[in-house]
């Protein structure tokens, strides 16, 4: 069986490893299951994952699904407040265990300690303490489990207030860097570095990428939560105290964070997704840990990979040392282009930390959404109304049609159960997941096209998506 299907095997033999957000927080010891098959392709309930019998040792809570993928249960997308919407409706985690930040409120959220003035002996084991008690809030420990360890972010209560902004655009005062000099990791982390910040809530921390030169960062929705207000550290240790969360959208996993500049800020650079190659080079730049400008390098080791377990986003995939933190934080190119947000690990062991399987939103995906978010643009999740599967035999690479919803876009257009859809806009289809992922990005009312083979023909439909049904 594919890890990366979509369609549990009953047959298979229980998995212990897991998927995990790359961000800070305590995990439980148990594996959450994953979310079941896209509700925007199929209207049927999903089949029983093989992952949820890990599911009984979880303590009783709503579990968050990361986005809940497409919005399929537990529960179909609420109309959202006034304002730029945020998405399906955002669920912390308190369904994986989270317990506060170890060493309580970070570091630099704590008010200054009170000087005194006891000799220079005194004053210099109080500056060791303060040492040690800046590194104590910014570390977060992480409880392990031989199954696997779950390294969900933070865990909030309240409500995201969204506040409209102009659409930005993406420019930097960090230009891309030659990618030819002696030492191009060095280059890399000097032109990306400050674009990279640290974000915290009084339970953990994370990072953002600085992608408008007004303020405006962009991170995973599951580093703020629900947070009506964050606090943000830029690189050169400039603390705002009350950056406003803009949005999220659990769907993509995306937020959008606003800092009142008084000043231009250090935007990062972007790369093309179409451009990024396996095998190039692939740095990291975030706080795992707490421990913020923290640089790790490795290559990039597949594109397009849909994680089973996760929401159905195409992902960049990484061996650069990825660690609970790192969510929101950097993945650039020898160029100093950011082409990925960091969003989660792959964990097995007890250890709970990078095995060299880690993840990142391509920056085209999390651009796209910002935009939506500060433009305020419905996020509501197009619908489909199909389910399928990769053929398992010979033949042509594709998605074979089980399932066509009735009343759906898919039975509107014509497409019947055996149709094997080949090509999505252009782009060729190799598994369901895939195209799960590409329709996701798609806005309701969109028209998408379809190349299918059918009884030894080709044709081409077009479809216009709905928005996924309550």
């Amino acid at each position: 069986m594919n890890d990366w299907t979509l369609l549990p095997n009953p047959d298979e033999p229980e998995r212990t490893d897991t998927m995990s957000p790359a961000g800070p927080g305590e995990p439980s010891t148990s594996i959450p299951p994953p979310p079941p098959v896209p509700p925007s392709f199929a209207a049927l309930p999903p089949p029983p994952s093989p992952w949820s019998s890990t599911a009984a040792s979880m303590p009783p809570a709503a579990p968050y699904r990361l986005g809940g993928s497409l919005g399929w249960p537990s529960g179909a997308p609420v109309t959202p407040p006034a304002g730029p919407p945020v998405g399906p409706p955002f669920t912390p985690w308190s369904g994986y265990g989270i317990s506060p930040q170890p060493g309580g409120v970070p570091q630099f959220l704590r008010p200054a300690p009170t000087k005194r003035s006891r000799g220079p002996i005194l004053a210099g084991i109080l500056a060791i303490i303060v040492i040690v008690s800046l590194l104590a809030g910014l570390v977060v420990t992480v409880r392990e489990n031989d199954n696997g360890s779950v390294l969900p972010a933070i865990d909030r209560n309240g409500a995201v207030t969204n506040t409209t902004v102009a659409s930005p655009v993406a420019e930097s005062s960090n230009p891309p860097v030659a990618g030819n000099g002696d030492e191009p990791i060095a280059d890399v982390a000097r032109a990306v570095g400050p674009s990279v910040v640290l974000i915290a809530t009084l339970e953990g921390e994370g990072s953002g990428i600085i992608y408008d030169k007004s303020g405006l960062i962009v991170t995973n929705a599951h580093v703020v939560g629900t947070s009506t207000s964050v606090r943000v550290q830029l690189a050169d240790g400039t603390v705002f105290g009350d950056a406003k969360v803009i949005g999220i959208d659990t769907v993509r996993d995306v937020a959008v964070v606003k800092v009142n500049a008084t000043k231009d800020l250090p935007a990062a650079s972007f790369g093309k997704t179409d451009n990024v190659r396996v095998g190039q080079t692939a740095v990291a730049i975030g706080s795992p840990f707490g421990l913020e400008q923290t640089v790790t390098a490795g290559i990039v080791s597949a594109v397009g990979r849909v994680i089973s377990n996760q929401n159905p986003v195409e992902m960049i995939q990484t061996d650069a040392p990825i660690n609970p933190g790192n969510s929101g934080g950097a993945l650039a190119d020898k160029q100093g282009r950011v082409i990925g947000m960091n969003t989660s690990i792959r964990t097995t062991g007890s250890d709970g930390g990078s095995v060299g399987v880690g993840f990142a939103v391509p920056a085209d995906t999390f651009l796209a959404i910002a935009g939506r978010i500060t433009s305020g643009q419905s996020l509501a999740v197009a619908f489909l109304g199909i389910r399928g599967s990769s053929p398992t035999g010979g033949g042509n690479a594709g998605v074979v049609i089980s399932v066509v919803s009735a009343n759906s876009p898919a039975a509107a257009a014509g497409l019947k159960v055996g149709d094997l859809i080949t090509v999505l806009n252009g782009t060729k289809v190799t598994t369901m997941l895939g195209m799960s992922a590409r329709v996701q990005l798609q806005k309701p009312g969109d028209s998408i096209e379809l190349t299918i083979e059918r009884d030894g023909s080709t044709l081409k439909v077009k479809v216009t998506l709905s928005t996924l049904p309550r």
